[in-house]
């Protein structure tokens, strides 16, 4: 999830020293809130239409708290 984040730019507007905090505070959440997304990442050989969407909705969702 940290390469789908870093690689579409959700990650573009946090300093390089917030990186490591702002990835354990999106660790925590996705495995809460999205533990379907996770299970998909792990599982799936390449990442399906169906979870790219859910990762960029949850992602938008997330940037905004770090806006």
């Amino acid at each position: 999830m940290a390469i789908f984040a870093g690689t579409r730019g959700y990650l573009d507007r946090v300093d390089v020293a917030d990186i490591g905090p702002v990835r354990a505070v999106d660790a925590d959440r996705s495995a809460r809130k999205h533990p379907d997304l996770l299970d998909a990442v792990r599982n799936e050989r390449e990442i399906s239409d169906t979870t790219d969407k859910g990762l960029a909705a949850f992602f938008d969702g997330f940037a905004r708290t770090f806006a």
